[in-house]
């Protein structure tokens, strides 16, 4: 591997990646992998492709019960160098080799890879956004008693990420999901309105409100967490007792919405009218699948592409949420709770505990100004739209 002369002073480094280069674990990675345009010090490009992943600026408006409206604007900096992803990436990446060993390999040879050939960023952030909830369970967990990459516990084999026992009993068998924004449709239209809670698109009267105030209705991206759902009941086994917990997290790390990109998991399974953990309308029409209840929690939370590349997950706290299942059977849910210090005061996105969703809000998100036009009658008739939908 040849670097470029400004990139002298990195050399002196020897990374981990440099280990794996001489081990050909990168022999199949394209030329275009991030990995390999960072060992290059190809700085520009890979800034340039970070703002692919940047949050477009957007208002959000989070409307309470009462109709209170809070605006939230988001926009972004980005500060990634090929230097700091590479020290960073690489201390994280080799901690998890040396913890779970030989295991670890096929991760890095295959998923790390990103679609070899066929690479995509969106596959290399996902791949990055399982190292990094693993590699904080396998860092800040103490008196770990075992652990097992990909452990084989669901139907023909199929396997969750890892597992984790504690010497205190607690068992975690943990899904990463990550969902691909790179074909929304939030920058293809400049005037849109984006619902945060699912709706039956036959009810014209919400979409016919939106066109005619001058915007276009895009739906909630339900189907992305049905799927996740599903994919993860697959991978799981009912758990044995109540300190072993079956958890899916997802990471928003490229959705549109910012700050505020979790509102969409969270109302998705918490609304109180049609969300999939408390509607078995909902689930029904989605085909949700029946062992739903193997997952005991699910831990929804924001980790940017900037973060994936440079930083460390607990920075995310405040944009994480760790939610119960309801219909689990029982877990101890607040020994689980320990584990994933969020942010407890975040008024927007309060943590759930159990199944407390007195205090959940319904968002609606839009494009380019605080005032959103008929605001009112959008909101009004995505209530409406809620209440036909379960009758």
């Amino acid at each position: 591997m040849q670097y470029d002369r400004n990139f002298e002073v990195f050399i002196m480094h020897k990374t981990y990646f440099d280990e794996l280069q001489s081990k050909n674990f990168f022999k199949d990675y394209s030329s275009d992998h991030f990995i390999i345009k960072a060992l290059k010090g190809n700085e520009e490009e890979i800034k340039s492709r970070l703002l692919q992943f940047q949050p477009i600026p957007i208002t959000n408006i989070a409307f309470s019960k009462s109709g209170m409206p809070i605006v939230s604007q988001q926009q972004g900096l980005l500060n990634c160098s090929p230097e700091s992803f590479i020290l960073n990436s690489s201390f994280r990446i080799k901690y998890l080799h040396d913890f779970f060993g030989d295991s670890f390999d096929d991760f890095i040879k295959e998923q790390l890879a990103a679609g070899k050939e066929n690479y995509t960023d969106e596959k290399f952030f996902q791949a990055m956004s399982e190292v990094h909830i693993l590699s904080f369970l396998a860092t800040f967990s103490s008196n770990i008693k075992n652990k097992i990459y990909e452990p084989q516990l669901g139907i023909n084999g199929k396997n969750p990420e890892a597992s984790f026992e504690f010497a205190d009993g607690i068992k975690i068998n943990i899904e990463v999901k990550t969902p691909d924004y790179s074909s929304s449709l939030h920058k293809k239209y400049p005037r849109w309105v984006q619902p945060s809670v699912a709706y039956d698109r036959s009810y014209s009267n919400l979409e016919d409100i939106v066109k005619n105030s001058g915007y276009t209705l895009i739906p909630p991206c339900i189907n992305k967490i049905k799927d996740f759902i599903n994919s993860a009941c697959a991978k799981f086994q009912e758990v044995d007792h109540i300190q072993e917990f079956n958890l899916l997290a997802i990471n928003y790390y490229g959705h549109p919405w910012g700050d505020m990109a979790i509102a969409e998991g969270y109302c998705s399974l918490m609304n109180e009218t049609t969300g999939i953990l408390y509607c078995p309308k909902t689930r029904e029409e989605l085909n949700i699948s029946h062992d739903i209840t193997r997952i005991s929690a699910f831990v929804l939370y924001q980790c940017t592409a900037e973060t994936l590349l440079t930083s460390d997950i607990r920075y995310s706290w405040p944009f994480m949420r760790l939610i119960r299942n309801p219909l689990c059977s029982d877990i101890d849910f607040e020994k689980l709770s320990l584990l994933f210090p969020v942010n407890r005061a975040d008024y927007l996105l309060p943590k759930v505990i159990g199944g407390n969703i007195t205090n959940l809000k319904t968002y609606i998100f839009h494009s380019f100004s605080n005032e959103i036009v008929n605001k009112e009658k959008i909101y009004q008739a995505i209530q409406d739209a809620q209440s036909l939908f379960v009758q």
